[in-house]
């Protein structure tokens, strides 16, 4: 090892880096949002920085993934039963951020010339079943 590299510069090195860092917490949570006490804990956390008018939490929304809004309107259902807002986990409010969702609807919906007002309820109609077939 000697012959390839001067081990004295290299600790150096390591001392002068270990003096100039610092640590920096990246805000990570070591929690799974699958298990609902532990996604209490993630929505207790980040509640903190919910703001607040006269003692009353304004709730902020919160997007995510199908998933993610299903495990945390779980998680606020699961509280439902708390005295204050912040025991009843109202700090969010939840909204479901799947793009890729939400662009395939948009396309299923320009196919089957369904009008913009209508409201779907589910792709069992034969029609709409048709047009997510042709998609793929």
């Amino acid at each position: 090892m000697q012959g390839i590299c001067n081990l004295s510069y290299t600790t150096s090195i390591f001392k002068r880096i270990q003096k100039k860092c610092s640590v920096i917490p990246f805000g990570i949570l070591e929690k799974d949002e699958n298990k609902t006490g532990e996604m209490i804990e993630i929505i207790e956390h980040l509640q903190q920085y919910t703001p607040k008018a006269h003692d009353k939490m304004m709730p902020l929304l919160m997007g995510g993934d199908g998933l993610s809004v299903a495990k945390g309107e779980g998680a606020q259902k699961a509280r439902a039963d708390g005295i204050s807002q912040e025991n009843r986990l109202e700090g969010f409010i939840w909204k479901s951020e799947d793009w890729h969702a939400h662009v395939i609807s948009l396309q299923v919906q320009e196919r089957a010339a369904i009008p913009s007002g209508c409201k779907i309820q589910g792709v069992d109609m034969p029609p709409l079943r048709a047009v997510c077939l042709e998609m793929n």
